[in-house]
């Protein structure tokens, strides 16, 4: 699954081999250690995931979908993982970004083999490092995501 301000820049097949082994592929989450994120707000998964660019099994699919709005109704209502939903109201007044923790929560699931992209297959725009990311990443990556506030400036490198 990829977000549409997601650039892709070689053919993408040979991931599915590379990562045929796990259910559930996606990058790291920068953003929010920025925003005080701590690893202990989901137990057994020490940082989220991004859900710019996944790379899943069926089964995973099935899983996250049908856990989907329970996961976010919990997120916002705090019955479940408590102290990473005062994190997201601190974040944003209406607990933004709650399908990525949902897709990280998810993916922690016992029974689900979940891995990182490697840099050299898919990166996202570091905020700290816009203008160098910007300066090179059609060259150092096969998916490039680069958040939607930012998509303009990546294609005008382009």
């Amino acid at each position: 699954m990829l977000d549409a301000d997601t650039f892709v820049f070689a053919d993408v097949r040979e991931l599915f081999d590379t990562y045929a082994g796990f259910d559930l592929v996606a990058c790291t989450n920068d953003w929010v250690w920025n925003l005080g994120y701590q690893s202990s707000y989901i137990p057994g998964e020490p940082s989220p995931l991004n859900s710019g660019v996944v790379l899943c099994s069926s089964g995973f699919l099935q899983s996250w979908t049908s856990q989907i709005p329970e996961l976010h109704e919990a997120l916002q209502s705090g019955t479940r993982y408590p102290t990473l939903t005062t994190w997201l109201y601190r974040a944003s007044p209406t607990a933004y970004n709650r399908e990525e923790f949902a897709l990280t929560i998810c993916g922690s699931q016992e029974g689900f083999r979940t891995a990182h992209f490697d840099e050299s297959d898919c990166k996202l725009l570091k905020y700290k490092r816009l203008e160098s990311d910007l300066a090179d990443f059609r060259s150092c990556t096969k998916l490039f995501h680069s958040y939607s506030q930012h998509w303009r400036r990546c294609v005008r490198h382009l």
